[in-house]
């Protein structure tokens, strides 16, 4: 959906095209597989509730989903993401996909 509404060109990377020590390097695979995330060009990292607010700023009229990221009710966005995020498919991976605690690589 963004993809295609963006504003701004936009490079989808695949999970399983990160590479070792690059992009989310910080984060365990649990973490990654579990979560959205959002990387600016510069290589700063949005995840969660915030990487959904900063994706939608590139829709027509997205800046209104920067209120957000206000502090006073980042909370609640915060609290919507993990709502809908537990009730979705679309961030389950299988267990077959899933690699061991502490293993980063698929090879």
């Amino acid at each position: 959906f963004l993809y295609r509404r963006s504003q701004v060109h936009l490079t989808l990377i695949a999970f399983s095209d990160l590479g070792e020590g690059e992009l989310l390097a910080t984060l365990e695979q649990n973490e990654i597989l579990s979560s959205a995330h959002y990387i600016t060009p510069d290589g700063s990292e949005y995840h969660g509730g915030e990487s959904v607010t900063r994706a939608a700023r590139l829709l027509p009229f997205g800046s209104i989903a920067g209120v957000l990221d206000l502090w006073v009710v980042s909370w609640l966005r915060e609290v919507g993401y993990a709502l809908v995020a537990s009730r979705s498919s679309c961030l389950k991976v299988p267990d077959e996909m899933r690699r061991p605690p502490g293993v980063r690589s698929w090879s």
